[in-house]
């Protein structure tokens, strides 16, 4: 969601294998926990609105707790702001919201699968946002990626696939793109802490911004908690606590394997975050793992392994080739 906390120092020296691992490993249960406790809340109520509205509660209450512990800094808001990062907060709270339906309506197995489309929209995109190139080989890498999806979706012989889920994936796919190329800007307008920054403001709009949006669910809501009874209340609050602490720490993994892994290790960890998550829904959730859910997965993986490979190389060349004409200019 946000951008890594990076310094000058910390590029000069290599971290260390240790490190490395540690930090892939943390990413990995992270980012596994997250997905398991927010499936495992939403099959125990289907109260998705109030579900998000709460973890993004529970996040600025934790960053608000660390900045008067003094542990790290909050700037005030100011109205300036507010508007620099208003397209910021726009699309992260429509992908949020897209993001959780779409875990609300189909498994977790199939949920990466649903949401593989974020990297072949991203390049797609990328001409008219970066104006950047899309070559022949990164448009097969995103090819194999779309094959995948359509595996995944299409695959089994009795289409049992929500398709309300797989489109609020699609849209969750396009929001997190664009959320990608709009967090750039944003970023640049983060004075002090700039990642944390960032997350506060997220967190801290995006709630304020949904919260309208919650009176849509009022009833729903009215209705849970007159026949669950108190027990199956206190069960969705310490469900959606867990779930705004993981997402908090996902953020934090994620600067981390951004910050210390290379583009390549990030992918690769990705694939088995993948693979891991898809065993963990199987024991966990007790969801059903098909031939053609695997397949879609494996594909989609592949693909995005793929397309780290080929963009490292592509980088490396481009990086060389400007070292060779500044000696020719010299």
């Amino acid at each position: 969601m946000t951008a890594p906390l990076t310094s000058p120092a910390v590029h000069n020296a290599p971290p260390s294998t240790l490190r490395v691992a540690a930090v892939v490993a943390f990413y990995i249960v992270t980012s596994i926990s997250m997905i398991m406790v927010n499936k495992a809340v939403l099959n125990h109520a289907r109260l998705p609105l109030f579900f998000l509205w709460g973890q993004l509660i529970i996040a600025v209450v934790f960053l608000k707790m660390a900045s008067m512990l003094n542990l790290l800094v909050l700037p005030p808001i100011s109205i300036a702001l507010l508007k620099s990062v208003a397209p910021l907060i726009a699309i992260n709270v429509v992908g949020l919201v897209m993001n959780t339906l779409c875990l609300q309506n189909i498994d977790a197995v199939m949920y990466q699968v649903a949401r593989s489309l974020i990297l072949p929209i991203t390049v797609a995109m990328s001409p008219f946002m970066q104006s950047q190139r899309i070559t022949f080989k990164v448009f097969l890498c995103c090819a194999c990626i779309t094959a995948g999806f359509l595996v995944g979706i299409f695959g089994e012989s009795n289409f049992t696939v929500s398709t309300i889920g797989i489109t609020f994936g699609v849209l969750s796919s396009l929001t997190t793109a664009l959320h990608s190329f709009v967090i750039k800007n944003s970023f640049q307008n983060v004075k002090h802490n700039g990642a944390f920054d960032l997350v506060f403001y997220n967190n801290l709009f995006s709630a304020i911004f949904l919260a309208p949006i919650l009176v849509l669910e009022v009833p729903a809501m009215a209705s849970f908690v007159t026949h669950s009874g108190w027990p199956a209340v206190k069960v969705f609050l310490f469900g959606t606590l867990l779930a705004g602490s993981t997402g908090l720490l996902i953020n934090l993994a994620g600067f981390l394997q951004i910050k210390t892994t290379s583009p390549v290790t990030h992918t690769v960890s990705s694939a088995a975050r993948g693979v891991l998550q898809t065993l963990a829904a199987r024991a966990i959730l007790g969801e059903a793992i098909t031939a053609a859910r695997c397949m879609g997965i494996a594909v989609t993986l592949f693909g995005s392994c793929m397309y780290s490979y080929v963009k490292s190389i592509e980088m490396a060349q481009s990086r060389e080739y400007t070292k060779v004409e500044g000696r020719g200019e010299g």
